[in-house]
């Protein structure tokens, strides 16, 4: 549908910063993580939840299910406006630090030029922790939110 345009963009950014850090050389899949949140809304959402679930399963790959959130509401115009995503019908990429805190901002489909900019910053972050924290610790940049 219409709707799933934006879900259709992400991976012009989710493949390349597999590449760089998931899947790539410098293997740190450990370190890092992809994390979707897919927001339904609307006053029939929750009747139509189960046929959203299984059309996500389809077109989410089966590797990503355990990082997918679904969320089904009346209203999110609230979390959308703090996170500036006004478009319902695009995409949109966070890079958030090990606490929580937006580092990086990208919508629709990413350009060369955008993907850079996204892989160096997360490259200068992690740079940035491994200098403040002793060699023997190697903590993922991020956590799973329980």
């Amino acid at each position: 549908s219409y709707k799933d345009f934006g879900a259709q963009l992400l991976p012009s950014w989710i493949d390349p910063f597999d590449m760089a850090f998931r899947k790539g050389v410098n293997n740190e899949a450990d370190r890092y993580e992809v994390v979707r949140i897919i927001i339904n809304e609307g006053r029939m959402v929750k009747l139509l939840s189960p046929f959203i679930t299984s059309g996500t399963k389809k077109n989410v790959p089966e590797s990503d299910h355990a990082n997918t959130l679904l969320y089904y509401g009346i209203d999110a115009e609230e979390f959308r406006d703090i996170l500036r995503m006004h478009n319902i019908y695009s995409g949109y990429i966070f890079l958030v630090d090990g606490i929580g805190r937006v580092r990086w901002a990208g919508s629709g489909e990413g350009t060369e030029e955008e993907i850079h900019s996204m892989i160096g910053i997360a490259k200068d972050l992690t740079k940035r922790l491994q200098k403040q924290l002793p060699q023997s610790q190697n903590p993922r940049i991020g956590k799973r939110v329980k």
